[in-house]
């Protein structure tokens, strides 16, 4: 992966806490780990080398934060939002290359310089379209500035819903509450689309973070039951403010 989404506020809320070498190890492994897109080395000797870790200090930094904020596994230490992040990304690019393998396959086939070029521009598009798919931050990757859809003015005069802002609130969702698999259907593009006549993306997005700090929809519950539906989290206005109330508050969750 060439990009990964960073959201500012939700990491400098997570790792407060954390040392500058805690900080700096944790930024180094999650560098890693996306350019990678496999998990950490289970020994940690290997991981400290990666970040390059020397000193005793640093070494410590380390091993404090694999502890706080990776699992160790049978195939190395991983994070449960980065591995969201590389299965959505894998995915998009997959259905890229399958999308620019049709259109070469469809393509009319002139001459035998056409043919040698064909495989090395099909990779070319189809990694490109992969990355450009996959959104990063609004200084990384600008919404194109496209008129706005018919329904999206809300009262202050403002346009919500840009093209793209309603599959960047369920990509999020799926990668916060780890449905990488989970498809955007009428029901959830319907409440997202609600949410953007009243709220802006960011907003939306804060929201379904906020709810990870409650422990009621996070299976604290009698049931023990996650209540992590798109469409409960963001069912109306109200559920939508308690959203963002929540991500607002001081308790540590676990960024990335």
């Amino acid at each position: 992966m060439n990009y990964y989404e960073h959201h500012l506020g939700d990491y400098a809320q997570a790792t407060a806490h954390l040392s500058m070498l805690e900080d700096a190890a944790y930024s180094r492994m999650l560098r890693w780990y996306y350019a990678e897109e496999r998990p950490l080395p289970a020994d940690i000797k290997q991981v400290c080398r990666i970040v390059r870790a020397s000193s005793p200090a640093e070494r410590e930094a380390v091993e404090v934060v694999l502890r706080e904020f990776f699992e160790l596994q049978a195939d190395g230490y991983h994070q449960r939002r980065a591995d969201a992040e590389i299965a959505r990304y894998t995915d998009k690019r997959s259905k890229a290359k399958r999308s620019a393998d049709a259109r070469w396959k469809n393509a009319p086939k002139h001459t035998e310089r056409n043919a040698d070029g064909m495989p090395s521009e099909c990779e070319r598009i189809c990694e490109r379209n992969a990355d450009g798919m996959l959104p990063i931050s609004n200084l990384q990757s600008p919404i194109p500035p496209y008129p706005p859809e018919p329904d999206s003015v809300v009262a202050n005069g403002k346009h919500a819903a840009l093209p793209g802002d309603v599959e960047r609130v369920f990509d999020h969702w799926r990668v916060e509450w780890g449905h990488p698999s989970a498809q955007l259907d009428a029901k959830r593009r319907k409440v997202i689309r609600d949410g953007l006549k009243s709220y802006t993306t960011e907003q939306l997005c804060t929201a379904i973070s906020g709810y990870r700090k409650s422990p009621h929809h996070t299976g604290t519950n009698d049931r023990k039951t996650v209540y992590d539906a798109l469409t409960l989290l963001l069912r109306d206005n109200e559920h939508i403010d308690a959203g963002i109330k929540f991500a607002t508050q001081r308790e540590q969750t676990t960024w990335m």
